[in-house]
């Protein structure tokens, strides 16, 4: 066998199990078949303002659920951060929803250490529920009419995320 079909065998294999491991981490999760729309939420954000579900105008929408704990978390949330930069307001929201945190001095923090100018919403357990997370982090991508077309959980390369959203 030569060494680039050898090769591809290694890249097929590794691919599939990629694949693999993905629908089992997320098959308790909201289908992602464009069939269900997301929970309707309303959520205070660390700004002092309250975000809703009904305020995201008919546009794509990235929700990102994290812990502060998370290790995971902090590796993952700058790719996040550069995807809210680089893709304007009316083409793509972005939300970063906090659970499992103690207050919201340890929110601010997080934020401050990763330098996050993306709303951050305080999540709940009801918020937890409603979307059924599981782990950290967990996305959730929503087309224009807020149904799920894509989760996700786990660390996400900023290209990975790019590539899953519309």
């Amino acid at each position: 066998m030569n060494k680039y079909l050898s090769y591809a065998l290694q890249l097929t294999f590794f691919v599939a199990l990629y694949l693999v491991l993905e629908i089992w981490q997320t098959r308790n999760l909201l289908p992602d078949d464009g069939s269900q729309q997301a929970p309707k939420f309303s959520l205070a954000g660390i700004d002092g303002e309250v975000y809703q579900s009904a305020q995201l105008n008919q546009v794509p929408t990235v929700i990102y659920f994290f812990a502060p704990w998370c290790k995971v978390c902090h590796y993952s949330i700058s790719n996040l951060q550069k995807l809210y930069e680089d893709t304007p307001i009316d083409q793509l929201n972005v939300l970063a929803v906090v659970l499992d945190w103690q207050n919201k001095q340890e929110v601010e923090e997080y934020i401050k250490d990763h330098n996050l100018t993306m709303p951050v919403l305080l999540g709940t357990n009801e918020t937890m529920e409603d979307f059924k997370i599981q782990a950290f982090p967990t996305y959730y991508v929503l087309d224009k009419d807020q149904k799920i077309t894509k989760v996700s959980m786990g660390y996400s390369t900023e290209i990975g995320l790019r590539m899953n959203t519309p």
